[in-house]
């Protein structure tokens, strides 16, 4: 059984899936306590606590920022003979493509994209300009259809069958 693909699964929570969430998630409770005391006036903070304060919220909106840019790797889904099977958290899942009907694919951003299999699968994978037309090729060759959901996707779509 050979694998003709193998895609990422990813997650966007970098910092909430990172080993050191819960410092964060403290850092962040101080951090708003902190805020909402300063806003009702029931805390003064001297200089040297309120550059600190300052510099410590920037740090928050900074990985607020990063988080939407940062992702995690949590598993591969493999497209082998006729099934998909997903690799997440040492669990093995497999769906035989002749249970799935259509799978929708939404872009997310750069080279991320929701797969939405009709069997109520959803899974976000990384997959570059290739890989998308090799992906569409496996679904082809088993009567998968799939539904673009992007709007320039469906366009090119249209035009395409205008064409032939």
């Amino acid at each position: 059984m050979s694998v003709k693909m193998r895609l990422d699964i990813i997650d966007y929570n970098y910092f909430r899936n990172h080993k050191y969430a819960s410092i964060y998630t403290v850092f962040i409770i101080i951090n708003v306590s902190i805020y909402f005391l300063k806003l009702f006036d029931l805390i003064v903070l001297t200089k040297p606590y309120s550059v600190i304060f300052e510099i410590s919220y920037g740090i928050l909106l900074l990985t607020f920022i990063l988080n939407y840019f940062l992702f995690t790797r949590i598993g591969k889904l493999e497209l082998v003979a006729n099934k998909f099977i997903i690799l997440q958290n040492n669990i093995s899942e497999t769906i035989i493509t002749e249970s799935v009907k259509s799978i929708k694919i939404d872009h997310s951003s750069g080279n991320h994209y929701n797969l939405k299999f009709n069997t109520g699968f959803n899974v976000l994978v990384e997959m570059k300009n290739g890989q998308i037309s090799q992906f569409k090729l496996f679904c082809k060759n088993h009567n998968i259809e799939i539904e673009a959901s992007n709007f320039s996707m469906r366009l090119r779509n249209i035009f395409k069958q205008n064409q032939s």
